[in-house]
């Protein structure tokens, strides 16, 4: 394993754009507890009071700076290319020479990530920001290349597994009301 500070695999994205009345604009929402990145509308510029605004693309990682702490962050999917952003959220390009992409979305998802996203961020109780620079600055050990493979491997048949237990507990449930409904029906 090596140890990389996390701006030797994460290179800020600035696209600036100048919002324009008349010109429909996608707008993003990011959810709390890695919820994933979402639409959150799409709208005339007339309507948008912020007019100097941020370009993303897909496949990049997109972090609120207000609610990082508490796993708002995630990768850009497609259909949110060229999306607009405030300066509240960051983007970012993930260097895949260093990381792979999976294993970066799962790290993101860990209680080490946000203990990270904990410690860079400042501020009284109420309005803790992520300071860029302590969360760049913060060590984080990476496997090498065939490793981070193997660990996404493993890592996707764990969900599948995941998944099957949810999927049985659900039908479990669904058949004991069925015995019951057909024991209380008579």
């Amino acid at each position: 394993e090596n140890k990389y500070r996390i701006k030797d695999f994460l290179t800020r994205i600035k696209d600036k754009i100048d919002i324009i009345d008349g010109i429909q604009y996608k707008r993003v929402t990011i959810k709390t507890n890695h919820k994933g990145v979402l639409l959150r509308n799409i709208t005339d510029g007339s309507d948008i009071g912020t007019k100097k605004q941020f370009k993303i693309k897909k496949g990049n990682f997109i972090l609120s700076k207000i609610d990082a702490r508490n796993g708002a962050f995630g990768i850009i999917p497609d259909e949110l290319d060229d999306a607009i952003i405030t300066g509240n959220f960051w983007t970012y390009e993930v260097d895949q020479n260093i990381v792979n992409i999976d294993l970066f979305l799962y790290l993101t998802n860990s209680f080490k990530f946000i203990d990270i996203c904990k410690k860079a961020s400042t501020g009284s109780t109420h309005r803790k920001y992520l300071s860029e620079d302590k969360f760049l600055n913060q060590i984080i050990s990476i496997p090498e290349k065939e490793k981070q493979i193997e660990i996404v491997k493993i890592i996707k048949e764990c969900k599948k597994l995941q998944d099957q237990i949810e999927n049985n507990r659900n039908h479990g449930k669904q058949l004991m009301q069925a015995v019951l409904n057909e024991a209380f029906e008579n």
